[in-house]
């Protein structure tokens, strides 16, 4: 595969997690968050058996000599979907995200540096961390540009952040939460050369499902609440917001097959680059039930010094 083709692969994955934050979002608000992340990889997991039924070429036999970190991608998606979901209330949506993002960026460049899970060692240089430190100030901007855009669409911007004792451990966790989501790549890409190409991402959502179905269970005991949804919440959605599942396997695949060729720091920011775009898509037409907002400068220069990070990795890697 050309690196131009990965470049492609990584940008679409970043496409489907804009769409897929919105999709599951909506659905999480009709029937529950720790239902509707259930939802979401059963719906992979149905798609991926299937596809692995037609097309698979790979061997699941082999995933008895796989070593046991190639079993946690999984582990690692879901930590994301849960982190978010219990620091959001806390930290506010723009800070949560943001310190997700620097999670991702921060985890990528380090995995390339030192060439852990059996990915090529790429050594930073001058370019590199000139690249990186782009990413994070445009990432930084997209935090300001979310804080004034929910004042201007009359919603209430998050609070200010209080850097007390909890709030700073949720700030730790979600930066964690996007270190996992890095390594969730190059990981999957391993599991990829043992099992297969559909057969990787079909292991994956099975774990994650399994590990759903636990925090549903023990989540609905602990409120008191329902495991299943009821028909009333049923009625109230739309096909649409059950496709969640279907992003998420374009999101692993993609990434899956653009690493190894580009690596987990550029597949990282590419992906980066293409969610905050689709973002702006959806966030300027007001798609998928999503309040309609302007563009501001402070988002336009966001993801121009990411573009700039990612043309500066890019050169240092040449």
């Amino acid at each position: 595969m050309s690196e131009g083709a990965a470049i492609a692969m990584a940008s679409g994955a970043g496409l489907a997690m804009a769409l897929q934050t919105p999709t599951n979002g909506s659905l999480g608000t009709r029937i529950g968050v720790h239902r509707a992340t259930v939802v979401n990889f059963l719906g992979g997991e149905i798609l991926l058996a299937l596809a692995v039924t037609l097309f698979g070429t790979g061997d699941l036999a082999q995933l008895s000599v796989v070593p046991w970190w190639q079993f946690l991608g999984g582990f690692y998606g879901i930590s994301v979907v849960l982190a978010v979901s219990t620091a959001t209330p806390v930290l506010g949506v723009a800070l949560t995200l943001t310190a997700v993002m620097l999670g991702q960026v921060t985890g990528g460049m380090v995995i390339d540096a030192f060439g852990w899970f059996e990915t090529q060692r790429q050594p930073l240089d001058a370019l590199r961390v000139l690249g990186c430190v782009a990413t994070l100030l445009g990432i930084v901007f997209v935090y300001f540009s979310r804080q004034r855009l929910q004042k201007g669409i009359g919603g209430q911007a998050d609070a200010p952040f209080r850097a007390d004792g909890a709030a700073l451990r949720l700030l730790a966790l979600v930066f964690c939460s996007g270190v996992l989501s890095a390594i969730q790549s190059p990981t999957n890409a391993a599991l990829v050369r043992h099992v297969g190409s559909l057969e990787a991402p079909l292991v994956n959502f099975t774990v994650g499902l399994a590990l759903a179905l636990i925090v549903a269970i023990v989540t609905s005991r602990m409120h008191g609440e329902r495991i299943l949804p009821s028909a009333r919440q049923l009625g109230e959605t739309s096909p649409w917001q059950y496709t969640g599942g279907v992003y998420g396997v374009a999101i692993v695949i993609l990434a899956v097959r653009s690493t190894p060729v580009i690596g987990v720091g550029l597949m990282v920011a590419f992906q980066m680059l293409g969610q905050l775009g689709g973002g702006m898509v959806i966030d300027g037409f007001g798609l998928m039930r999503t309040p309609r907002v302007c563009m501001d400068g402070w988002r336009v220069a966001g993801v121009c010094a990411i573009a700039l990070g990612i043309v500066l990795v890019a050169l240092g890697e040449m």
